[in-house]
């Protein structure tokens, strides 16, 4: 799938196993691309159905952190501390 917002083209990757016996959700894996960089999130959630444990990792690559600021929090600026916002 292919998004297209402010000038940032993004495509997505998902792939994983679920469980329906034991609601548990694992070795998924979320790529996305991202302007020549990647976001990646991977683990393990479950189960879901009682109170839930994980196990994830989140990896950016190749992107420079105002941009991953900005795109993060841009409908939500002003819930972080100025120290943490990206410069307009």
């Amino acid at each position: 799938m292919d998004i297209m917002s402010t000038g940032v083209r993004l495509s997505t990757e998902c792939a994983g196993h679920y469980s329906t016996a034991d609601s548990i959700l694992e070795k998924f894996v979320v790529r996305v691309a991202v302007n020549g960089g990647a976001l990646r999130l991977r683990g393990s959630l479950g189960p879901i159905k009682t109170v839930p444990s994980y196990d994830l990792t989140f990896i950016a690559d190749k992107i420079p952190l105002a941009s991953l600021l900005n795109w993060c929090v841009k409908p939500r600026r002003d819930c972080l501390p100025i120290s943490l916002q990206p410069d307009a």
